[in-house]
């Protein structure tokens, strides 16, 4: 994994491993998806639960 520094973080990603909560409210019902969406990100400190 690369270090976290500012200038590493792109501005928009090319994928997703996870769709997470695509655009918000009722989206992940409409995609067939169940659960409640991705719950953190990993960077090289660890594990980061995301706020709700």
């Amino acid at each position: 994994m690369m270090r976290q520094e500012k200038r590493r973080f792109i501005e928009r990603v090319d994928y997703m491993t996870v769709p997470g909560y695509i655009d918000g409210r009722d989206s992940r019902r409409k995609a067939g998806l169940v659960g409640g969406g991705a719950s953190g990100g990993h960077n090289y400190h660890g594990g980061l639960p995301f706020r709700r």
